[in-house]
């Protein structure tokens, strides 16, 4: 997914899903709509560990957990597409389906 020149030995999973341009540039589109900073950490583990709950509605509690998770199935999705089937979405369009994706679960 990421157009990164040399050395042919791939994508690790933490630079797949968190630190390459498509997977950072929706983290910080998403992190940014919900009105947060954050310093990306250097594992798809200590995201996932550092995610903090929520306190409050439990429906929104829910959501909070699931956001993360959604985000890497968004790049997961994305990386395959581009991959296996030459098909790309615009930014815009992969936030529109993260949001999707949160909210009917497909």
């Amino acid at each position: 997914m990421c157009r990164k020149g040399g050395g042919g030995g791939g994508e690790s999973v933490d630079h797949l899903l968190l630190h390459c341009e498509v997977a950072r540039g929706l983290w910080n589109e998403i992190l940014s709509q919900l009105d947060l900073g954050w310093v990306m950490p250097e594992t798809v583990v200590a995201v996932l560990a550092s995610w903090t709950d929520l306190r409050g509605i439990q429906q929104i509690k829910a959501i909070w957990k699931m956001i993360p998770i959604c985000i890497i199935w968004c790049v997961w999705q994305e990386h395959n597409e581009r991959t296996f089937e030459d098909k790309e979405r615009s930014m815009e369009e992969l936030k529109d389906f993260f949001f999707r994706t949160l909210c009917n679960g497909s």
